[in-house]
This record gives C-alpha cells, structure tokens and sequence, in this order.
C-alpha cells in the first residue's frame, strides 16, 4: 500500500506542478517546527519544489530586480496552492495533512517561519544545505522555492544525499553585505553559516522597492544552478 500511496502522491504534485516531490521522515528527524506543529502525530512531510523561472534568475546582478521579485511572490502563491492540493487530496483518502506556507515569518527575533522547508527537503533527500544556507538540487541548483505538507501518512521517507559544494566560495565572495561565512558545511547550526540578521537588513533595504524581501544574489552565482 505504501508503495502505490507514494507512487499517487508523487503524480498528483507533478500534475498540479510540482517539480520535485519528495518525502521526510519528521517523526525521527530533528526539523524545527513552531510549538503549534510540534506534538502533533505528525510521521511525514511531502516537501515539494517549484523550480525558477532561469530567464528571471539571471536578471539578478549584484542585486534583486522588479521582475524577480514579482516572480518570487508569484512561485509562492503557486507552491502554497499546491500544498492546500496535495494536503486535501491525502486527507480525502482519510489521512491527516497540514499544508505549511511557503515563506512566512513567525518570528523576527529569530527570522524563522513553521518550519524549514530546506531542512525538510535535504531530509527528504531533494539536495543539500549549501554554504549560502539554501537547499541546492541536482536538477536545479538552488533555484527552486519550496513547500511542506506534513502528514500522517505512511509515506516513504527520502535519504540525505552528500553536499557538493567543495570549496566553492562564489555564494560568499558575490554576496552584498558579506553576511555568508566560510565555514565547514558539517556544522549545523545556521548562525554558524550565515549572518542572518545582517542578511535580513539588506532584504529590508530593498523592500520598500520591490515591495517583498528578496535578494537572490547568492542564488543566482551558484553554478549548481548554472
């Protein structure tokens, strides 16, 4: 059953425009949630990838642009639909779902949202953490926005896959405000990475602009992506 569950799942995100679909084990794995998602029997998350449009990416120089962050709000109206989609289809088949927003933040002390769809996704084995603290893909590099279901169904979880960043440094020498530190992709902690705070400054700046926060500098120079 859990097979053909899969197999369902997996179709149904590509038909409503997933690009990737993958699934988490969030039972066992350490994912930070909000204390409104924690203890909720939840066993797995359907994390799914929209990826960007290129042509829009590469407009993106030493700075965000109009288009792209128009294009951004755009991907995360399009992933949070999709998440309302998958999580009533699991539910009509008499399982628990809860979609999770694509980008909302909970807390500007912390500058976290519900959860981390990137700790999600590189649980779920989509790609990895890269040094600019974005999820990088095989496929897409880190051009994609993601999303999250979580759900009690008996879905098949993914396995992490290894980082490639090597000793890349192009995220960190391109970026605006130098917030992204060189430091050793084993440690876990974001703060260790990123200065975030001095990165949300810089999102701030160009907010009254662009009318959202966003950036994409470091994104748009990862060859991965290339």
């Amino acid at each position: 059953m859990s097979g053909n569950l899969d197999r369902m799942v997996i179709d149904r995100a590509a038909k409503w425009g997933a690009s990737l679909v993958g699934f988490a084990d969030v039972e066992h794995n350490e994912v930070e949630m909000v204390v409104e998602l924690k203890n909720q029997g939840w066993k797995r998350a359907v994390v799914m990838a929209q990826q960007l449009s290129r042509g829009i990416v590469d407009t993106i120089t030493d700075r965000p642009t109009a288009l792209y962050a128009g294009h951004y709000a755009l991907v995360n109206q399009k992933l949070d639909i999709l998440a309302l989609e998958v999580a009533s289809f699991l539910q009509d088949l008499g399982w628990r779902a809860l979609p999770v927003p694509a980008s909302a933040v909970v807390s500007e002390e912390t500058l976290s949202s519900y959860l981390s769809h990137r700790a999600v996704a590189a649980a779920a084995g989509l790609g990895w953490i890269g040094k600019n603290q974005l999820l990088i893909t095989p496929e897409y590099g880190p051009r994609v926005r993601l999303v999250t279901v979580l759900t009690d169904a008996p879905l098949k979880a993914g396995s992490p896959i290894k980082e490639r960043c090597g000793k890349c440094t192009r995220c960190i020498d391109a970026c605006p405000v130098k917030a992204i530190k060189d430091t050793d992709l084993a440690l876990r902690d974001r703060e260790a990475h990123l200065n975030v705070h001095e990165c949300n400054q810089h999102l701030w700046d160009w907010q009254g602009e662009l009318g959202y926060r966003v950036c994409g500098v470091c994104m748009r120079v990862c060859p991965h992506g290339q």
